[in-house]
C-alpha cells in the first residue's frame, strides 16, 4: 500500500540456447499491507478511546527477497531481445509498527494500555514467493546491455503481498 525504495541485483547464465538461469535478490524498504495499516489503526483507535488524546500508528515492513528463475531470451532480432521470466523463491519480511500518544512512542509499552500485538503486526516471517515477467535486453558496445522490464512477485503468508515493479538496469555479458 505504501511506496519504498527498492534496490537488487542478479546474476544469469546462459543453461541452453535462449534459456538462462538467473539468481536474484532485492530488498524492498517498505512492503506493508493495507490490511496490516488498517489493524495497527484500529489499535490506535483503542488506545485513544481509552487513553483520551491523540494516538496514530504506522507500520513499516521491510522485506529481503531471494529467488532462483528460467529467462526466455528471444534472440530472433540482434538489437532488440525481448524476454520472459519464471521464479521461486522466498522472503523475510520484518514488521515494524509504531504507536504514538499524545506524540509519545508507546510501541515498547503497549501491554499497559491492554494490547499485545500479534504476528499480523509485529516480528520476522518467512513466506515462499514466485514471480514472474517480461521485459527487453538491448546489446550496446561489445559485451554491455540495457535491461528494462516489468517484474510481479506475489509473497505468501497471512496476508499475501504482491508488488509490481519497474526494472531498469543495465550489465555485462562474460
Amino acid at each position: 500500500e505504501k511506496f519504498g525504495p527498492v534496490f537488487g541485483g542478479e546474476v544469469g547464465y546462459r543453461l541452453w540456447k535462449n534459456l538462462d538461469v538467473m539468481v536474484e535478490g532485492v530488498w524492498f524498504g517498505n512492503l506493508v499491507t493495507q490490511r496490516q495499516l488498517d489493524s495497527a489503526a484500529t489499535i490506535a483507535d483503542f488506545i485513544q478511546s481509552t487513553q483520551g488524546g491523540s494516538t496514530s500508528s504506522e507500520v513499516d515492513v521491510p522485506t529481503n527477497y531471494f529467488g532462483v528463475g528460467l529467462r526466455w531470451v528471444f534472440e530472433q532480432n540482434a538489437r532488440f531481445k525481448p524476454y520472459a521470466i519464471f521464479q521461486l523463491g522466498g522472503a523475510r519480511l520484518d514488521k515494524q509498527p509504531t504507536f504514538t500518544l499524545n506524540g509519545a512512542d508507546i510501541t515498547d509499552t503497549l501491554p499497559n494500555f491492554g494490547v499485545t500485538l500479534g504476528e499480523d503486526l509485529i516480528g520476522q516471517s518467512r513466506e515462499a514467493a514466485v514471480g514472474g515477467g517480461f521485459g527487453m535486453v538491448v546489446p550496446f558496445r561489445e559485451s554491455w546491455y540495457f535491461d528494462a522490464g516489468l517484474r510481479f512477485l506475489s509473497i505468501g503468508g497471512d496476508d499475501r503481498t504482491n508488488v509490481t515493479r519497474l526494472v531498469l538496469g543495465g550489465g555485462y555479458r562474460f
